[in-house]
């Protein structure tokens, strides 16, 4: 039975995987509400989308920046949530810079961007949602705030990272939230009361240290 769940895990995020290779294209306006009290403004010139306001963030069903030419994205201080499936498949985003009062990143919220390398994580995130940047496979390196306390399943699954730090006030890694990183070397968790899914990690050859 533990046999047959782990290869439906790895048969769901293989699947998860497919749904990146889907081709489009979508016009942006230059500004825009994205939250009862949140914002955006968008320079197709230089690429950049500022989201701006105070509060959480919508969530979408279909986002407004899927497909885009959004290449950078600054959350500003006031912005409290990123909502679910806000930056779904923006396969031109290259780099995320996310202010100190965002504290939730929720599921989907930057799944599968290719070309995202960078991201900036507020220092007061405390959730990162299911599936919040699977399939980023251009995402090498993220550091992960004193802040967090929950990671949830497969949120940084497919991707491309190489060392993790799992920081003391973690209490919480899903299912496959690492999983599928063939160059993951190290990992290493800061915490004693963490409590990993026992699949937290599948599917790397990467030392484990701390546990």
């Amino acid at each position: 039975m533990k046999r047959t769940k782990k290869i439906a895990l790895i048969m769901l995020a293989v699947a998860l995987m497919a749904v990146c290779f889907v081709f489009g294209a979508s016009a942006l306006d230059a500004t825009g509400q994205c939250g009862d009290n949140v914002y955006w403004s968008f320079n197709e010139n230089t690429g950049e989308l500022v989201i701006y306001g105070e509060g959480d963030m919508w969530n979408y069903d279909e986002s407004p920046f899927s497909f885009s030419d959004v290449t950078k994205i600054v959350v500003e201080d006031g912005v409290t949530t990123i909502g679910e499936n806000a930056f779904y498949i923006c396969d031109k985003l290259k780099s995320v810079s996310i202010s100190n009062t965002v504290e939730i990143i929720s599921e989907y919220s930057f799944f599968c961007c290719r070309s995202l390398s960078e991201v900036n994580m507020s220092e007061g995130l405390r959730f990162i949602g299911v599936n919040a940047f699977y399939g980023c496979n251009r995402l090498v390196d993220i550091v992960l705030p004193d802040s967090v306390t929950v990671i949830e399943s497969l949120a940084f699954a497919e991707c491309s990272l190489q060392n993790i730090k799992i920081p003391d006030n973690v209490t919480y890694i899903g299912e496959l939230a690492f999983s599928l990183l063939p160059f993951l070397k190290d990992i290493t968790i800061e915490g004693i009361e963490v409590e990993l899914d026992k699949n937290a990690f599948c599917i790397t050859t990467a030392i484990i240290v701390g546990i």
